[in-house]
């Protein structure tokens, strides 16, 4: 069985966070956005939490 070696600098700038938890390396691929999609995308999260709580209201 091989061991791979560490990876090189243009495969970890594919990815957005590496987390190490003792000996498991973890690296998280987010999609990079637009500051007008992140308005859009927290107004959603707005409105659907505003209508939760309007049903929870009732």
């Amino acid at each position: 069985m091989s061991e791979k070696g560490p990876p090189t600098k243009e495969i970890l700038e594919q990815y957005s966070k590496k987390y190490i938890f003792d000996n498991t390396i973890v690296y998280v691929v987010s999609p990079k956005i637009t500051e007008e999609e992140k308005k859009k995308r927290w107004e959603d999260v707005c409105r659907i939490a505003s209508a939760i709580v309007e049903q929870l209201m009732k």
